[in-house]
Formats: C-alpha cells, sequence, structure tokens
C-alpha cells in the first residue's frame, strides 16, 4: 500500500512539473551568468519599466534598453561605460544622441513634438558649432 501511495504521488509530482514546463515563468528580475559565473545580462522590471541591459566580460553595461512611460530608449556604451549612442522615443518626439569617449554630446538629431526636425552639432565643451534648421 505505501508503495501504491508514492508511486501515485511521484506521478502527481512528475505532472506538476510538466504542466511548469509548459506555462511561462514569471519574474521581476533573470540574471544570465557566463561558464565562468560573471554577470554579462539582466531583464528586470524596474520602477519606470522594462529594462534589457547586456555587460562586457568585466561587468561594464555596454547594451541597454529599456521601456518607460515616456517611450522606449536604447543605450550603448564604451568599455568604460559612458554613454556613445543614445536613441529614444517618445509619443511625440524622437532623438540620437552620438558622444565623445569623454560622455560629451557631439551630435544630437531629432524630431519635436510638432514634426520639426533638428541636427545640432556641439564641440567639446558642449558649445553648438554648427545647427540646422
Amino acid at each position: 500500500m505505501a508503495k501504491k501511495k508514492l508511486s501515485s504521488r511521484i506521478d502527481a509530482l512528475e505532472r506538476q512539473v510538466a504542466e511548469i514546463r509548459v506555462k511561462a515563468v514569471e519574474a521581476s528580475e533573470f540574471r544570465l551568468v557566463d561558464k565562468s559565473g560573471r554577470l554579462r545580462a539582466v531583464l528586470e522590471m524596474t520602477r519606470s519599466g522594462p529594462r534589457l541591459a547586456l555587460l562586457d566580460e568585466d561587468g561594464t553595461v555596454a547594451l541597454e534598453t529599456s521601456l518607460s512611460n515616456d517611450g522606449p530608449s536604447i543605450r550603448l556604451a564604451d568599455q568604460h561605460g559612458n554613454t556613445r549612442v543614445f536613441l529614444g522615443a517618445t509619443r511625440d518626439a524622437s532623438r540620437i544622441g552620438l558622444a565623445d569617449s569623454d560622455g560629451a554630446q557631439r551630435v544630437f538629431l531629432g524630431v519635436s513634438a510638432g514634426g520639426k526636425p533638428a541636427v545640432t552639432v556641439y564641440d567639446s565643451e558642449q558649445r553648438k558649432v554648427w545647427e540646422a534648421p
């Protein structure tokens, strides 16, 4: 009798495990590590929305994409973690920013809420050197 009871409990447990494999996994954060145990990616829910970050071997965030109430954004960083490229969109506007190795924005491209395009080039001191229109 005890063998039958154990057998039916094992069968029930196997059905539950099979059901888990079919259904979605829910969590507020997922971490991906490499073979050495170093953190290489994070998918998480932040206060402003979902965020995915991909990290270099040294742990520096190289690519980050997020979605907030304002809209989606993508950030590309160099080996020091400085943002070099930024792409973002809101309900009404969009923008692309390019920065130098010190993290200073040097080129800005955007379309405002009214549909007006803008291109601005900055020097290393963040002074406008060219603008259109």
